[in-house]
Protein backbone atom coordinates (compact mmCIF):
# COMPACT_ATOMS: atom_id res chain seq x y z
CA UNK A 1 0.00 0.00 0.00
CA UNK A 2 1.65 3.32 -1.07
CA UNK A 3 2.24 6.06 1.34
CA UNK A 4 -0.40 8.36 -0.15
CA UNK A 5 -3.11 5.11 0.30
CA UNK A 6 -2.41 5.05 3.74
CA UNK A 7 -2.51 9.01 4.92
CA UNK A 8 -6.31 8.20 3.15
CA UNK A 9 -7.10 5.43 5.60
CA UNK A 10 -5.65 7.82 8.56
CA UNK A 11 -8.07 10.50 7.48
CA UNK A 12 -10.83 8.97 7.26
CA UNK A 13 -10.41 6.88 10.83
CA UNK A 14 -9.36 10.25 11.95
CA UNK A 15 -13.04 11.58 11.19
CA UNK A 16 -14.32 9.30 13.89
CA UNK A 17 -12.65 10.91 16.32
CA UNK A 18 -14.55 13.88 17.49
CA UNK A 19 -14.06 16.77 20.37
CA UNK A 20 -16.99 16.05 22.63
CA UNK A 21 -18.97 19.05 23.63
CA UNK A 22 -20.36 18.52 26.93
CA UNK A 23 -24.34 18.70 27.41
CA UNK A 24 -27.03 18.32 29.69
CA UNK A 25 -30.66 18.98 29.38
CA UNK A 26 -32.90 18.94 32.67
CA UNK A 27 -36.07 18.79 31.62
CA UNK A 28 -39.84 16.95 32.13
CA UNK A 29 -42.01 14.11 30.83
CA UNK A 30 -44.63 16.22 30.11
CA UNK A 31 -43.30 19.71 30.40
CA UNK A 32 -44.58 21.47 26.75
CA UNK A 33 -41.10 23.40 26.16
CA UNK A 34 -39.33 20.08 26.97
CA UNK A 35 -41.16 17.97 24.97
CA UNK A 36 -40.98 20.75 21.66
CA UNK A 37 -37.09 21.20 22.62
CA UNK A 38 -36.32 17.33 22.72
CA UNK A 39 -38.75 16.66 19.53
CA UNK A 40 -37.57 19.38 17.54
CA UNK A 41 -34.12 20.71 18.27
CA UNK A 42 -31.78 17.71 20.62
CA UNK A 43 -33.60 14.86 18.46
CA UNK A 44 -32.92 16.15 15.17
CA UNK A 45 -29.04 17.40 16.35
CA UNK A 46 -28.40 13.74 17.56
CA UNK A 47 -29.98 12.13 14.96
CA UNK A 48 -27.52 13.04 12.47
CA UNK A 49 -23.21 13.28 11.96
CA UNK A 50 -23.38 15.83 15.18
CA UNK A 51 -24.04 12.97 17.21
CA UNK A 52 -19.91 12.15 17.74
CA UNK A 53 -19.41 15.42 18.90
CA UNK A 54 -22.01 15.56 22.09
CA UNK A 55 -21.54 14.18 25.26
CA UNK A 56 -25.22 13.80 26.45
CA UNK A 57 -26.81 13.67 29.84
CA UNK A 58 -30.44 13.49 29.78
CA UNK A 59 -32.17 14.48 33.47
CA UNK A 60 -36.23 14.06 33.22
CA UNK A 61 -36.68 15.61 36.75
CA UNK A 62 -37.11 19.38 36.47
CA UNK A 63 -39.38 21.28 39.42
CA UNK A 64 -40.35 17.88 40.79
CA UNK A 65 -39.66 17.44 44.42
CA UNK A 66 -39.76 14.37 46.69
CA UNK A 67 -39.94 12.97 50.37
CA UNK A 68 -38.24 10.16 51.95
CA UNK A 69 -39.68 8.15 55.12
CA UNK A 70 -37.52 5.25 55.43
CA UNK A 71 -37.79 3.32 52.11
CA UNK A 72 -40.69 4.90 50.95
CA UNK A 73 -40.71 7.71 48.52
CA UNK A 74 -43.38 10.54 47.60
CA UNK A 75 -42.96 12.63 44.75
CA UNK A 76 -44.64 16.23 43.42
CA UNK A 77 -44.31 16.83 39.87
CA UNK A 78 -44.72 20.03 37.67
CA UNK A 79 -47.49 18.71 35.91
CA UNK A 80 -49.48 16.47 38.40
CA UNK A 81 -48.70 12.55 38.92
CA UNK A 82 -48.97 11.28 35.64
CA UNK A 83 -45.61 13.29 34.92
CA UNK A 84 -44.15 11.37 38.03
CA UNK A 85 -44.71 8.25 36.27
CA UNK A 86 -43.38 9.75 32.48
CA UNK A 87 -39.94 10.47 34.76
CA UNK A 88 -39.94 7.59 36.21
CA UNK A 89 -40.12 5.61 33.34
CA UNK A 90 -37.11 7.90 31.61
CA UNK A 91 -35.39 6.95 34.56
CA UNK A 92 -35.56 3.73 34.29
CA UNK A 93 -34.53 3.49 30.63
CA UNK A 94 -31.57 5.62 31.54
CA UNK A 95 -30.80 3.32 33.88
CA UNK A 96 -31.51 0.00 32.56
CA UNK A 97 -30.56 0.51 28.50
CA UNK A 98 -26.84 -0.25 28.15
CA UNK A 99 -24.87 2.70 29.14
CA UNK A 100 -22.75 1.84 25.78
CA UNK A 101 -25.78 2.70 23.75
CA UNK A 102 -26.71 6.04 24.08
CA UNK A 103 -28.01 6.56 20.76
CA UNK A 104 -30.99 3.84 22.01
CA UNK A 105 -31.85 5.94 24.41
CA UNK A 106 -32.30 9.06 22.77
CA UNK A 107 -34.13 7.21 20.54
CA UNK A 108 -36.54 5.66 22.84
CA UNK A 109 -36.66 8.97 24.83
CA UNK A 110 -38.04 10.71 21.82
CA UNK A 111 -40.74 8.05 21.03
CA UNK A 112 -42.23 8.64 24.47
CA UNK A 113 -42.18 12.49 24.02
CA UNK A 114 -43.55 12.95 21.19
CA UNK A 115 -46.00 10.18 21.96
CA UNK A 116 -46.90 11.94 25.12
CA UNK A 117 -47.42 15.16 22.99
CA UNK A 118 -49.40 13.42 20.03
CA UNK A 119 -51.78 10.37 21.67
CA UNK A 120 -51.59 12.09 25.19
CA UNK A 121 -50.17 8.74 26.24
CA UNK A 122 -47.26 9.67 28.88
CA UNK A 123 -45.75 6.35 29.10
CA UNK A 124 -46.36 4.32 25.57
CA UNK A 125 -43.74 1.86 26.40
CA UNK A 126 -44.57 -1.17 24.11
CA UNK A 127 -45.36 0.80 21.43
CA UNK A 128 -41.80 2.88 21.70
CA UNK A 129 -39.77 -0.31 22.16
CA UNK A 130 -41.73 -1.43 18.90
CA UNK A 131 -40.29 1.54 17.44
CA UNK A 132 -36.94 1.05 17.79
CA UNK A 133 -36.41 -2.56 18.61
CA UNK A 134 -35.81 -1.97 22.33
CA UNK A 135 -36.24 -5.86 22.80
CA UNK A 136 -38.58 -7.68 24.90
CA UNK A 137 -36.43 -8.48 28.41
CA UNK A 138 -35.14 -4.84 28.04
CA UNK A 139 -39.20 -3.80 27.95
CA UNK A 140 -40.01 -5.77 30.80
CA UNK A 141 -37.31 -4.98 32.82
CA UNK A 142 -38.34 -1.12 32.61
CA UNK A 143 -41.98 -1.63 32.83
CA UNK A 144 -41.24 -3.42 36.32
CA UNK A 145 -38.83 -0.94 37.14
CA UNK A 146 -41.04 2.02 37.07
CA UNK A 147 -44.20 0.76 39.08
CA UNK A 148 -41.48 -0.58 41.87
CA UNK A 149 -39.37 1.35 44.53
CA UNK A 150 -36.32 1.13 41.99
CA UNK A 151 -37.59 2.98 39.95
CA UNK A 152 -37.95 6.00 42.70
CA UNK A 153 -34.33 5.36 43.80
CA UNK A 154 -33.21 5.97 39.79
CA UNK A 155 -35.62 9.19 40.03
CA UNK A 156 -34.75 10.48 43.73
CA UNK A 157 -31.15 10.07 42.28
CA UNK A 158 -32.20 12.37 39.53
CA UNK A 159 -33.32 14.56 41.78
CA UNK A 160 -30.37 15.08 43.50
CA UNK A 161 -28.48 15.42 40.81
CA UNK A 162 -31.20 18.81 39.51
CA UNK A 163 -30.71 19.86 42.95
CA UNK A 164 -27.38 20.11 43.42
CA UNK A 165 -27.13 21.45 40.15
CA UNK A 166 -29.31 24.47 40.99
CA UNK A 167 -32.05 24.69 44.10
CA UNK A 168 -35.18 25.35 43.06
CA UNK A 169 -34.84 24.68 38.95
CA UNK A 170 -35.50 28.14 37.60
CA UNK A 171 -36.41 26.89 33.91
CA UNK A 172 -37.69 23.91 32.10
CA UNK A 173 -35.75 22.79 30.15
CA UNK A 174 -32.27 24.15 31.23
CA UNK A 175 -29.91 22.96 28.84
CA UNK A 176 -26.13 23.67 30.39
CA UNK A 177 -23.55 23.59 27.43
CA UNK A 178 -19.74 22.60 28.31
CA UNK A 179 -20.64 22.62 31.90
CA UNK A 180 -21.70 26.09 32.08
CA UNK A 181 -24.69 27.80 32.50
CA UNK A 182 -24.73 30.15 30.29
CA UNK A 183 -27.84 32.50 29.93
CA UNK A 184 -27.44 33.53 26.20
CA UNK A 185 -26.87 29.86 25.01
CA UNK A 186 -29.79 28.23 27.27
CA UNK A 187 -31.81 30.73 25.79
CA UNK A 188 -30.75 30.54 22.00
CA UNK A 189 -30.48 26.31 22.50
CA UNK A 190 -33.93 25.69 22.78
CA UNK A 191 -34.24 27.27 18.69
CA UNK A 192 -31.22 26.66 17.49
CA UNK A 193 -29.32 23.73 19.32
CA UNK A 194 -27.52 22.72 16.13
CA UNK A 195 -26.32 26.41 16.02
CA UNK A 196 -25.00 26.73 19.50
CA UNK A 197 -23.46 23.45 19.33
CA UNK A 198 -21.48 24.01 16.19
CA UNK A 199 -20.53 27.59 17.34
CA UNK A 200 -18.99 25.22 20.53
CA UNK A 201 -16.52 23.10 18.21
CA UNK A 202 -13.07 23.62 18.42
CA UNK A 203 -10.91 23.45 14.90
CA UNK A 204 -12.71 22.64 11.82
CA UNK A 205 -16.23 22.28 11.84
CA UNK A 206 -17.88 18.85 10.73
CA UNK A 207 -20.30 18.97 7.66
CA UNK A 208 -23.49 19.08 9.18
CA UNK A 209 -22.57 22.63 10.95
CA UNK A 210 -22.68 24.41 7.21
CA UNK A 211 -25.96 23.02 7.60
CA UNK A 212 -27.06 25.99 10.24
CA UNK A 213 -24.89 28.56 9.16
CA UNK A 214 -22.08 27.87 11.21
CA UNK A 215 -19.03 28.71 9.76
CA UNK A 216 -15.68 26.48 9.60
CA UNK A 217 -15.50 23.66 6.76
CA UNK A 218 -15.22 19.67 7.69
CA UNK A 219 -12.01 19.05 9.30
CA UNK A 220 -11.27 16.06 7.28
CA UNK A 221 -12.35 17.71 4.09
CA UNK A 222 -9.66 20.73 5.13
CA UNK A 223 -6.94 18.40 5.74
CA UNK A 224 -7.45 15.72 2.97
CA UNK A 225 -7.74 19.19 0.22
CA UNK A 226 -4.09 20.08 1.94
CA UNK A 227 -2.35 16.10 1.56
CA UNK A 228 -3.65 16.06 -1.69
CA UNK A 229 -1.79 19.84 -2.70
CA UNK A 230 1.24 19.06 -0.99
CA UNK A 231 1.85 15.67 -3.04
CA UNK A 232 0.90 16.91 -6.03
CA UNK A 233 3.32 19.31 -5.85
CA UNK A 234 5.81 16.83 -5.07
CA UNK A 235 5.17 14.93 -8.24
Amino acid sequence: MSTFVYLLVFIAAGSTYAQKVPVTVYYESLCPDSIKFYTTQLYPTWNSSLKSFIDLHLVPYGKSNYTRTGDNYTFTCHHGEKECIGNRVQACALELIPKNDMDLKVKYINCLMSMSKSSGDVYPTKTCSDDVKLGVDLLDKIESCSTSNEGNEYLAALGNMTMHFQNPLVSVPTVVINNQLDDKDKEAARTDFKGVLCSLIKGGKPAECGKSGATGASYPAVLLITLLLAFTIRL
